[in-house]
């Protein structure tokens, strides 16, 4: 069935700029304030409109955040896949 192909290429495909824009803000959060309590604001990569929110939790250095734009992104760290897609990421750049 071609329209099933096509939805899956489209759902991966947004979930993969989902996962990179998620990395690039995660990126910046670590270089700028490290692992450290913090909170603030960036423009989100994803849409490009919307502003990014986020926290780092200074315990375990873990980051939250969503994007003010509906249905962009949003995310919660920990041992999840993002956590993983990002350690392995990191890893082969």
């Amino acid at each position: 069935m071609p329209g099933i192909t096509v939805k899956r290429k489209l759902r991966e495909g947004r979930r993969n700029r989902f996962i990179a824009a998620s990395i690039k803000v995660i990126d910046h959060i670590r270089e700028t304030y490290g692992k450290s309590d913090a909170s603030g604001e960036i423009a989100c990569p994803l849409c490009e409109v919307g502003t990014v929110r986020f926290v780092v939790n200074g315990f375990n250095g873990h980051t939250r955040g969503y994007c003010g734009t509906r249905g962009c992104l949003r995310w919660v760290e920990g041992i999840t896949w993002l956590s993983i897609a990002t350690d392995v990421i990191h890893k082969f750049a």
